[in-house]
């Protein structure tokens, strides 16, 4: 789905990427040699997957965590909420229990909440 904030945010970060490139162009063709300096963070794909909780049949058994919704890119700590069961309990992440080795380092996650990911079984 389409998420209208996140469209606009997207668009105006492109944006914002054609006007520097735009300006770093001009003042590389009025020769000037001086560079900005840009830092961006850089996210790599760890190969694991946290599957949403479920019953013993694999249905869907909870949701993401209210205060995880909408997080994106956020960093994920330990003991941090992940899930709330349709009970109202709550679920946290500990990487001995969802697999994540500790030298993969800060964990950050992304596609939260995303529709494909319900029917995984």
């Amino acid at each position: 789905c389409i998420v209208p904030e996140l469209f606009e945010k997207s668009k105006k970060l492109v944006l914002a990427v054609l006007d520097y490139v735009e300006k770093h162009n001009a003042r590389v063709a009025a020769g000037s040699v001086v560079f900005e300096s840009v830092t961006v963070p850089v996210y790599r794909a760890i190969g694991i997957s946290i599957d949403y909780p479920r019953c013993e049949d694999g249905e869907l058994d909870g949701m993401v965590h209210p205060e995880l919704q909408g997080k994106d890119f956020g960093e994920l700590k330990e003991g941090g909420k992940l899930f709330m069961t349709f009970a109202g309990d709550e679920k946290h992440f500990y990487r001995n229990e969802h697999k994540v080795p500790k030298d993969k380092g800060s964990i950050f996650v992304l596609f939260v909440n995303e529709a494909a990911y319900y029917e995984k079984k």
